[in-house]
């Protein structure tokens, strides 16, 4: 039973599974700099100019999103 406390390959946190929650970590952060991006240019702009750039703030998501996919 010791041995397979100290044996690294039992540990539950793998590199692996320490990468992936590091992954997800930044993809939240990332996230909320969005969430931010956004709430900061829906106070600034009206919603015709809004509506008028809906396209390229799409376009900006969708590339954000690609990058950390």
């Amino acid at each position: 039973m010791e041995l397979a406390m100290t044996d690294p390959a039992s540990r539950p946190e793998t590199d692996d599974a320490r990468h992936a929650q590091n992954e997800l970590a930044e993809s939240r952060t990332e996230v909320e700099r969005l969430r931010g991006a956004l709430d900061g240019l829906m106070e600034d702009c009206d919603a015709e100019i809004l509506y008028d750039r809906a396209p390229q703030v799409a376009q900006a998501i969708r590339n954000i999103l690609r990058e950390h996919a």
